[in-house]
């Protein structure tokens, strides 16, 4: 015999699919320390253009943040290694988008 379904309709089954995702794909973000997104693809135009901006800035900043606690959790003798300043030269470009992303964001 088969079983009751659990959903009314194929609407309500699929629109519950979509719900579990954006909550498991919320939770990842979470777990991994990420911003939420939002909806982008939603929003129109010009305004769409600049949250996109918004969002790589934030993950830009995320980035940036993270290789600087990395560096300054260090020790001394590591931060004057050639390491260091690898780790460092590689900051300097990432500092250089910022600095255009506000440039940017003054539309």
């Amino acid at each position: 015999m088969p079983q009751p379904g659990r959903y009314a309709s194929a609407v309500k089954r699929q629109a519950a699919y979509w719900a579990h995702c954006r909550v498991q794909r919320e939770r990842e973000l979470t777990a991994k320390g990420l911003p939420h997104l939002t909806a982008v693809p939603e929003i129109p135009g010009t305004a769409r253009w600049k949250a996109t901006l918004k969002q790589a800035r934030v993950l830009l900043e995320t980035v940036h943040d993270e290789m600087q606690t990395y560096y300054d959790e260090r020790s001394e003798a590591w931060q004057d290694s050639d390491r260091a300043e690898t780790l460092l030269q590689r900051t300097e470009p990432i500092e250089e988008v910022l600095d255009q992303l506000d440039d940017l964001s003054n539309w």
